[in-house]
């Protein structure tokens, strides 16, 4: 009589080919579901305490993973199947999000101060650079550092360079080039004031409300790095959109608005919830605000397995596109991720838990030589979730 082995390998080769791979696929999924179920559990309550040894270990290794990443990025490696505008956007955006975790776990853990400002001295070159700013110039046909005077917004670009500069000024006071700084800050001032609406392009044609929070958060930020002039236009800001741009439907801030003022796109998971993070250094109580209503509004646990944010209410179709990234069950990823900042500011545990156990579901967390990383995302979203994480007050620059 045959051993089991022997059997099993007879039985396997009178199969067909099909019929193998079809095994194959299904022990996959399987291997697949079961290491997602480990992951699904990785996040426990403790974990939300950032002085637990755990949390600070986790922290510090997904640091040190975006800082070996950026100190040699450039927009050809950004994932290759993004256009060159959005290489380019994402390239900015995870300088921006690396400097705001930078800052944020600065203020946490003081002993990585030292550090960080060497990298954000590195990061605000790179910002600089034509790898970076070649995206924004090819949309606007003209540079935008060298036409600050001018009318046209460019806060698709300027907005991130702002935070990259003022986080480089609080980790680090005395660094250089503050006449730079004040004159991208006085420039964005402007022409957000110089719309009825305190709301400045992104694009030609093109107003996007979570590009205006991120100027918003930088020009407050910047306040008082500049006392002797005026900056902060936080609190007209957040009344012009009360009055004019919270959708009536979910009573969230809207996506997209037109040249004339007209409402273009109404709320969406994802705008709200980034801009939820950047208000925050802002105005605190508009982004609470916002976040409970996101919270009632947009949250959602299909079938019972996980948590996540929608993009848009139950009853809309979204196929999702490159701000919300794809939709499944009707969640969002990018609004899921940004939400995180919401919950941990409003000290919203079981939806913190419930989000980070979504993510780690999605993004599957290694650990590499450099560091901790999610293995399915790409390295925006890394930056994205250790700035959502960290998310916290700022208040004075480091003496």
């Amino acid at each position: 009589m045959k051993p089991w082995y022997g059997r099993f390998r007879a039985l396997w080769r009178r199969l067909r080919l099909s019929k193998r791979i079809a095994i194959f696929v299904g022990l996959g999924v399987l291997l697949l579901s079961v290491s997602k179920t480990a992951c699904y559990a990785f996040f426990r309550p403790s974990h939300l305490d950032r002085s637990h040894p755990a949390v600070r270990e986790d922290l510090a290794a997904r640091r040190r993973y975006l800082i070996h990443a950026v100190t040699d990025l450039s927009s050809g490696k950004m994932p290759w199947y993004l256009p060159d505008q959005f290489k380019g956007e994402w390239l900015a955006v995870t300088y921006s999000m690396t400097a705001m975790a930078l800052v944020n776990l600065s203020r946490i853990y003081p002993d990585t101060v030292g550090e960080s400002a060497q990298i954000l001295d590195q990061m605000a070159a790179a910002m600089e650079t034509d790898d970076v700013t070649s995206f924004d110039r090819a949309l606007w046909n003209e540079d935008p550092l060298s036409s600050l005077d001018g009318p046209h917004g460019h806060i698709g670009y300027l907005g991130h360079l702002a935070i990259v500069l003022v986080a480089k000024k609080y980790v680090n006071p005395a660094s250089p080039n503050d006449q730079r700084l004040r004159s991208i800050l006085l420039a964005l001032h402007r022409r957000m004031l110089d719309s009825p609406w305190i709301l400045a392009e992104t694009y030609p044609g093109q107003i996007f409300v979570a590009d205006n929070a991120v100027v918003v958060a930088s020009l407050s930020l910047a306040q008082p790095l500049f006392p002797d002039v005026s900056l902060d236009i936080s609190e007209r800001w957040v009344r012009s959109i009360q009055r004019r741009y919270l959708d009536p439907d979910t009573g969230l801030m809207v996506f997209r608005v037109g040249t004339d003022g007209s409402v273009i796109e109404k709320s969406r998971g994802s705008g709200v919830a980034w801009s939820i993070f950047y208000l925050s250094y802002a105005h605190d109580s508009f982004a609470r605000q916002q976040y409970q209503q996101l919270r009632s509004t947009l949250l959602s646990q299909p079938f019972g397995l996980f948590h996540g944010i929608r993009e848009v209410p139950v009853g809309n179709d979204w196929q999702g596109d490159v701000d919300s990234g794809p939709v499944l069950f009707g969640l969002s990823p990018s609004a899921t991720g940004f939400a995180i900042a919401g919950a941990v500011l409003t000290g919203d545990d079981d939806t913190t838990l419930h989000l980070l156990r979504t993510a780690e579901w999605a993004g599957t967390t290694v650990s590499t030589g450099q560091g901790r990383r999610y293995l399915l995302a790409p390295l925006v979203g890394d930056a994205i979730l250790l700035a959502m994480r960290t998310v916290t007050p700022w208040r004075q620059p480091v003496p």
